[in-house]
């Protein structure tokens, strides 16, 4: 059966069993794409409840709070399912093992198709009440909506249309700019500018396609691993190819910016000191943006996108 087609069945079962008040069981296909949705988006930071508040009480994230309600489980068990998640995407070397058979299908049916995933949470959105709210947990703040394009609640309107699976990658982006930021904690990889309220006011801050947005297929647009955080300045620095990074994850910068820009000093300052500079990744869950990516832009866009719009 087709993967959407699994998922559409399984999200009316599952709003059944929620509204008969029945005790869940194994997990289904519509669990455990939402599991799979906060495994992709989900800070992993704010996993696990660890977090402690004013009061002493522990702060989990909203997104698994979302699920838990939906499905009828505790935080922990759909904690538990994201890190089974984690365990078959890597290979074993991060989460727990002894993952489900339904973990083995959605990591093999949306591993590598993200819109699909993302077509699929919608599906279960429409079915289950509350689950929607697991979508919107992984979302950017609505301070943040002006920079993340069309916000993903949209999606889950109940009155949208089939038309909803053509647009779900634009409107998809507030999520992986949430994750992006999250990765690289509210700061530039290239000079480390964030704001101190970075869940406020990451205005200077964008989650930038490291392959470009009109290159990339419906997956690429949505992987957060084709994503760097970056401020204005260096956002279009690496968009024109000016700045690059190497396979250490170092800086690497065209002599075109010193040959096309001043003042001297500033251009040093901001985009040529910046070479063998390593990226700032300070987070513990850190996860390194995709090979294919970076050297794609290596290979296509660096030293060469200005070049060839300019003709220089």
């Amino acid at each position: 059966m087709d993967p959407l087609a699994t998922v559409a069945s399984s999200a009316a079962d599952l709003a059944r069993r929620v509204a008969a008040g029945a005790a869940p069981s194994d997990w289904t296909p519509a669990e455990a794409v939402l599991a799979m949705m906060i495994l992709v988006y989900g800070d992993p930071s704010r996993l696990g409840g660890t977090k402690v508040d004013a009061a002493g009480a522990r702060r989990q994230h909203p997104a698994v709070v979302a699920a838990a309600r939906a499905t009828g489980r505790t935080d922990g068990a759909v904690v538990y399912k994201v890190m089974n998640l984690r365990s078959i995407q890597t290979d074993g070397s991060r989460g727990f093992a002894h993952g489900a058979a339904v973990d083995r299908w959605v990591v093999s049916a949306f591993g590598s198709d993200l819109d699909g995933l993302l077509t699929a949470a919608v599906l279960v959105a429409r079915a289950v009440p509350g689950a929607a709210d697991v979508i919107r947990g992984l979302d950017s703040p609505p301070a943040l909506a002006s920079l993340t394009g069309d916000h993903l609640h949209w999606v889950v309107d109940p009155s949208a249309t089939e038309r909803d699976a053509v647009v779900t990658a634009r409107r998809g982006q507030g999520m992986f700019r949430a994750r992006v930021m999250a990765n690289y904690l509210h700061s530039c990889a290239f000079c480390g500018l964030r704001s101190r309220l970075p869940a406020q006011n990451s205005y200077l801050l964008v989650a930038s396609h490291i392959l470009p947005w009109a290159e990339a297929t419906s997956h690429d647009r949505l992987d957060p691993t084709n994503g760097l955080a970056l401020c204005a300045i260096h956002d279009r620095a690496f968009e024109w190819g000016f700045l690059s990074l190497d396979e250490d994850l170092r800086v690497v910068v065209s002599a075109g910016a010193r040959e096309h820009y001043e003042p001297e000093e500033r251009v040093r300052a901001e985009i040529v000191d910046l070479g063998g500079r390593a990226i700032v990744t300070t987070s513990k869950h850190f996860a390194r943006p995709g090979g294919r990516y970076l050297e794609h832009h290596r290979q296509n866009i660096f030293d060469r996108r200005f070049r060839a719009a300019y003709r220089v």
